[in-house]
């Protein structure tokens, strides 16, 4: 697996696809399994700081999500924090969306650029309006990468 610099970000929508918050940040040089995992980590440690003891990830990376039931897919340098988030007792689901599906997180992750250091946002940033309320409208977005 090559490495990329890469930064990665998220949001939180509850049932209704309502906005509850948005994160990004910079995390540098390492491999698309890393920034998943690290991606993972974040919102799990999110949800808990908030209160919020339901969570369903969504990730077009499979093997981030095999790594829930297989600690040995994890890397060396995540196994700690990984196990610490699986140990604080969310109710987690996950599922596998294409990558057309993740365009609101994605767009996170591009903001992440700026921030060496976690960035949290409460309310939607204007640049992200259009795609988030076409994502809630059921648009496909597609990539021109």
């Amino acid at each position: 697996m090559g490495l990329l610099h890469v930064d990665c970000g998220g949001l939180f929508r509850d049932y209704m696809a309502n906005f509850h918050g948005g994160y990004a940040q910079k995390i540098g040089t390492v491999s698309v399994l890393h920034v998943e995992l690290i991606a993972s980590i974040i919102a799990i440690k999110l949800a808990n700081s908030k209160g919020w003891k339901y969570l369903w990830l969504e990730s077009d990376t499979l093997t981030a999500f095999r790594a829930f039931d297989n600690i040995d897919l994890v890397p060396w340098d995540l196994r700690n924090r990984w196990s610490n988030c699986l140990s604080l007792g969310l109710n987690l689901q996950w599922s596998h969306i294409y990558r057309e599906g993740n365009t609101c997180a994605d767009k996170f992750a591009i903001l992440g650029h700026a921030y060496a250091n976690l960035r949290w946002w409460s309310s939607l940033p204007p640049i992200l309006r259009v795609v988030f309320l076409s994502d809630n409208l059921g648009h496909p977005q597609h990539h021109t990468t």
